[in-house]
This record gives C-alpha cells, sequence and structure tokens, in this order.
C-alpha cells in the first residue's frame, strides 16, 4: 500500500531529545547504550557512547560500525516498561569533535507493535513540552573517497530542539586525513588479559578478546552461519577461523566448565546403558568415565538444571559436566559403542 504524504510527513518530522539513550545490540558483542539526539518513525540520529566499554569492547564497537550494517536496537524512554527489538540500518557515520561516532539509524521495515513503541517513546520524551516538533531539513550528504568508509553529513542550524535552544559552537576545520588518523588512531584489538573475567560474556566477544578473531571475521561469520542455518561457533571451525580446541576453551571460559578431549578418551562399559540413546541426543551429551557415586558427561553446551536433575534421577548418580565439541560428540553417540544393539 503505498504511503500517504500525511504518513510520509509523520515518519520525516524528528524531534530533538535531550537525555535520550537508544541500545545497540549485536549477537557477538556486548549490548551498548548511545547517546540519542533526535528520532522519528523513520530512524533517529545517535551519537557513540562507550564510556561504559572497557578498550576493547569500544574498539570492537568502532570497528564493527560501517554504514549499511544491520544491527538490532533499543529505544529507551522514561516509563516504557515494553521492550521492543527494532532492526536498523546504519547510515551517515562521522566523526564528532570528542572523538565520538555520530550515526544515523533507519528503521528496517517496522511492523505495527514496533511502530507502536517508536511512538510511545517520542511521547514520552515530548511530554510536558510546550514547543512543537520541528520539520527535518534536508540533509547534503558528501559520499567519501574509496580511502575510507566514513560518510560526512551537514545539517542545517535551523533546526530546534522540543526542550531547549541550539547553541552554535564553533567547530575547528578538519581535513579527511586528519577524521580519519583520529577515528582509527589506537584502534588495533587489545590483546588477551589472562585475568578477565569471561562469565557471562558472548562466544564472539571472548574469541576477539583471545585474538582468534576480528570484529570483521565475526560480524561477517554470523551473517553466513545465520543464513546458512549453522551454528556459529561450528561454521567458525568449519571455515578453519578457530581450532575445535579453540572454541571449546571459549565456551569453558564463559561457563567456567572444565573441557575433555574426547578423542584421547576410552569409554568403559559401564557407561554403555547409563542413559538412552534419545535422551542423550535429545540434550546432546555422551557419559564417557564413572567413578564410585559420579558419572562424567560430555556436553556441547551447558545444561539447565532442570535437564540435570532429570539425567540424575535417570541414572542415580551425581553428573561432573565437561565441555566437548558437539561435532565429536555427535560422531560418538551414531557409533557402534552407544547403539541400540
Amino acid at each position: 500500500m503505498p504511503t500517504s504524504p500525511t504518513q510520509e510527513l509523520r515518519r520525516n518530522t524528528r524531534y530533538k531529545i535531550r537525555d535520550g539513550t537508544i541500545r545497540l545490540h549485536h549477537p557477538v558483542m556486548p549490548a551498548l547504550n548511545c547517546i540519542l539526539i533526535d528520532i522519528s518513525e523513520g530512524g533517529a540520529r545517535c551519537k557513540m557512547d562507550t564510556s561504559s566499554l572497557d578498550d576493547f569492547a569500544s574498539t570492537a564497537w568502532r570497528q564493527l560500525m560501517s554504514s549499511g550494517k544491520l544491527i538490532s536496537v533499543e529505544v529507551l524512554a522514561p516509563g516504557l516498561t515494553q521492550r521492543c527489538m527494532i532492526h536498523s540500518d546504519v547510515r551517515h557515520i562521522r566523526l564528532s569533535e570528542e572523538n565520538a561516532l555520530d550515526f544515523g539509524l533507519k528503521f528496517h521495515k517496522p511492523d505495527t507493535m514496533q511502530l507502536d513503541a517508536i511512538q510511545r517513546a517520542i511521547r514520552a520524551y515530548s511530554r510536558h513540552r510546550d514547543r512543537q516538533p520541528f520539520e527535518a531539513p534536508v540533509e547534503t550528504i558528501q559520499e567519501v573517497p574509496p580511502t575510507g568508509s566514513t560518510v560526512m553529513m551537514k545539517r542545517s542550524d535551523s533546526t530546534r530542539r522540543l526542550d531547549a535552544p541550539v547553541v552554535s559552537t564553533p567547530q575547528k576545520p578538519k581535513t579527511l586525513a586528519d577524521a580519519a588518523r583520529s577515528l582509527w588512531k589506537g584502534l588495533t584489538t587489545p590483546k588477551h588479559k589472562p585475568g578477565t573475567n569471561y562469565r557471562g560474556m558472548k562466544i564472539g566477544e571472548i574469541l576477539m578478546r583471545m585474538g582468534r578473531i576480528t570484529p570483521k571475521q565475526a560480524v561477517e561469520a554470523y551473517e553466513k552461519a545465520r543464513s546458512s542455518k549453522v551454528k556459529f561457533g561450528r561454521y567458525l571451525v568449519r571455515q578453519r577461523l578457530i581450532t575445535p580446541v579453540e572454541l571449546s576453551r571459549a565456551l569453558s571460559l564463559q561457563t567456567g566448565l572444565p573441557i575433555v578431549d574426547l578423542a584421547n578418551v576410552t569409554l568403559p562399559d559401564t557407561v554403555k546403558t547409563t542413559f538412552p540413546l534419545e535422551m542423550m541426543k535429545a540434550h546432546s551429551f555422551v557419559p564417557f568415565n564413572q567413578f564410585g557415586l559420579e558419572v562424567y558427561i560430555a556436553v556441547a553446551q551447558p545444561l539447565s538444571k532442570e535437564v540435570l536433575k532429570t539425567l540424575e534421577t535417570q541414572c542415580r548418580l551425581r553428573l561432573k559436566v565437561f565441555l566437548a565439541y558437539d561435532e565429536v560428540i555427535e560422531a560418538m553417540m551414531a557409533s557402534a559403542f552407544f547403539s541400540q544393539e
């Protein structure tokens, strides 16, 4: 259905925000709160604020941001209790005076519920304001030469806030070369620090901190793994970006579980009938040893407390859980040792 002139005008009407926040999400990176500059039903303009992150996460987010990148965003506003994620295209990246990144977001085909959340956020930010929303001026986009990927954006100074007048600040002229040097200075990936607490981090971030993959490789691998419906870690192994041992090591850092190399394990007959094969396949685990009242199992991913309790009830033994590569676990389950015969 074509968009009416009134609807198009609403989408292009921008509301200036003070003390606004928008949260960026990516499957391989920690969530990042950014400063919300203005918002409309079609998109938003933001400034990247990495003050809450450490040097590595700040560096990785800067490297991930590029024009045309598809990310998920969450609009935060006073009084909003319902969480709503919106896919957005990154647009118009430029370097600000504080060496931060200013960028635009175009909301990617928001549905009715998402549009309602955006409208409620706009109303929440503009509530108790006497001034009317301003019309967004026409923006002039200047493409950067092939030497860089930054896009410079010029904006009319006639725009006004809902809450305060704009105070014009003289800006020091900066050449494209100066901007590029300031932006990418010191953005080399920091080395892995053994004392870092990795519990709860995403696998992609852990592998980047270990120095095994770059932020660009992590994003590209995730997108290709999702399109091919393959697990992120398995895709990295298949593409030989990491080894199965490195993936297990990352999972161990994330969960705190120990690692077992099933290739060097001789299975005792005592574990052959400990669990039904259907149960093992349902939860992707294999028992590989038994010692006294404990049975050792290898899992591809941590199991929930409910599943662990069910397994202990099944075998009437205590469980000791180890991590192993999922394809090795699948091969062991398919072997003659665990066959029904």
